[in-house]
């Protein structure tokens, strides 16, 4: 049971760096602040997206 909320919890962890990464872009560059996120977190959060929204389909079956 304690992996459903593990699963949950970093469900929503990728969710928030690939919607932080998204507004950020949205910012033009000079009124934000220096920031960088490398390309490489946002493909495991992408990624990590794909693999914890199993979870509850799992959890289903």
């Amino acid at each position: 049971m304690i992996w459903i909320y593990l699963s949950e919890t970093l469900l929503y962890l990728c969710f928030s760096i690939l919607m932080g990464s998204l507004i950020l872009s949205l910012i033009p560059s000079n009124k934000k602040p220096k920031v960088t996120i490398h390309k490489r977190w946002i493909q495991i959060s992408v990624l990590g997206i794909v693999l914890f929204s199993l979870f509850p389909v799992i959890r289903l079956d």
